[in-house]
C-alpha cells in the first residue's frame, strides 16, 4: 500500500508541476499582455533612435554596419510579430456567446506573451553601438580617356601652368577658358590624369556641365562621386548636405568641364 501511494504522490507530482505552468499563465494574462506591451514600446524607442543615427551618417555618404543592420531588422520583425499577435488575441478572448472567458486563447496568448518578452528583452539589450556606420574609401581619381598631348607643346605648357597653380595653396580656383574646340577638355582631363596615383589631392572630382546648367544635376553627379546620393528636393539642404560630405575630404578637387556660365 505504502509502495502504490509513494507511485500516486509522483504521478500528482508530475502532473501538477505542467498544471501549475499552465495555471500561473493564465493568472499572469493580463500582466504578461501589458509587460509585452511595454517591452515592444522600449523596443520601438530603441530602434529609432539607432535608426535616427544611421540616416543621419548615411546622409553624409556612411554605410550602415552589417551587425547595426541586422539589428533594425529582427526587432522591426519583432515588433510586427508582436503587434499582430496583440490583434489577433484581441479577438475572440470569450466564447458561449460571450458568456464565458476563452481559456484556451488567453492561456496560449499569455504563454506567447511571455516568451516574446524575454525574447525582446535580450534584443533589446543588445542594441547598443558604438558606431551605427562606416565610412565609404575616399573617392581614387578617375583615369578619363582622352588624347595624348606629348607633341602639343602649348597645350603642354597650359598643362605645366595649370600643374603650378593647384601646388599654390592661395590659389582656390582655376579658370581654363577659349573658343570652342581648342582643347580645353583635353587639357583637364589630362590634369586628372595627372594627379592619379600622387598624393596631390585625396580626391579628384571631374563632372561635366554643358551649357544647359541644371544646378541639381551638377550637385547629384558631385554628389555620386564622393559615395552619396542625394534625394533631397529643397536645394539648400542639397547644398548643406553636398557640402558635409565633402568637407570630410581634406584635399578635393572639382574640375568643372564644359562651363559656359557663372554657377554661384
Amino acid at each position: 500500500m505504502d509502495a502504490l501511494i509513494q507511485v500516486l504522490v509522483e504521478i500528482a507530482k508530475c502532473s501538477w508541476e505542467p498544471l501549475k505552468k499552465r495555471m500561473d499563465n493564465l493568472n499572469d494574462f493580463e500582466d504578461n499582455v501589458e509587460n509585452l506591451k511595454r517591452r515592444v514600446q522600449e523596443l520601438v524607442a530603441r530602434r529609432n533612435v539607432i535608426q535616427k543615427r544611421v540616416d543621419e551618417r548615411c546622409s553624409n555618404g556612411d554605410v550602415v554596419t552589417d551587425d547595426v543592420q541586422l539589428w533594425i531588422d529582427r526587432a522591426n520583425e519583432m515588433i510586427l510579430e508582436a503587434n499582430q499577435m496583440e490583434v489577433s488575441g484581441g479577438e475572440n478572448m470569450r466564447c458561449l456567446m460571450g458568456r464565458c472567458p476563452n481559456w484556451r486563447r488567453r492561456y496560449r496568448l499569455s504563454k506567447q506573451a511571455k516568451d516574446k518578452v524575454e525574447t525582446i528583452t535580450n534584443h533589446h539589450e543588445k542594441g547598443t553601438f558604438e558606431n551605427v556606420a562606416t565610412s565609404l574609401p575616399r573617392p581614387r581619381v578617375e583615369f578619363q580617356p582622352t588624347p595624348s598631348i606629348d607633341t602639343l607643346k602649348t597645350v603642354n605648357l597650359s598643362l605645366k601652368k595649370v600643374m603650378d597653380a593647384l601646388g599654390d595653396e592661395n590659389i582656390t580656383m582655376i579658370g581654363v577658358y577659349g573658343m570652342g574646340g581648342i582643347g580645353k577638355t583635353t587639357l583637364v582631363k589630362n590634369v586628372n590624369n595627372k594627379l592619379k596615383g600622387t598624393s596631390a589631392f585625396d580626391a579628384v572630382v571631374m563632372v561635366t556641365v554643358s551649357k544647359d546648367v541644371k544646378l541639381k544635376i551638377i550637385q547629384e553627379e558631385i554628389a555620386k562621386k564622393v559615395g552619396m546620393e542625394l534625394k533631397e528636393e529643397i536645394e539648400s539642404l542639397r547644398t548643406s548636405k553636398l557640402r558635409t560630405r565633402l568637407m570630410d575630404v581634406k584635399k578635393l578637387l572639382i574640375i568643372l568641364d564644359d562651363l559656359w556660365q557663372r554657377l554661384i
